[in-house]
């Protein structure tokens, strides 16, 4: 059975916060979906954070492990979005 999960739980299970185990057992074993806009705004705090090479990493290849494959364009546009609502947020701030 697939599940679709939202940003927070991915980001739960990508920082090992305590929350993620509310969402273990509606999670193991199934094929795990996210949207592409959660993918972008994993993309956007990692820019706002100034997230370092490791973090990006982790994300990235849990995304890859756990969820469903979107195709690397979507990948590629979703990275660009992020970085420019990132820049407009830096100079608003």
């Amino acid at each position: 059975m697939a599940r679709v999960i939202d940003t927070d739980v991915f980001s739960y299970f990508l920082k090992d916060d305590t929350r993620a185990d509310l969402y273990k057992k509606h999670t193991n074993n199934q094929f795990l979906i996210v949207s592409f806009m959660t993918i972008a705004e994993l993309e956007k705090w990692s820019l706002r954070a100034a997230w370092g090479a490791r973090m990006r990493t982790n994300w990235r290849k849990l995304w890859l492990v756990t969820t469903s494959r979107i195709q690397p364009a979507r990948f590629v546009c979703c990275g660009r979005k992020s970085q420019m609502k990132a820049e407009t947020h830096r100079q608003k701030h």
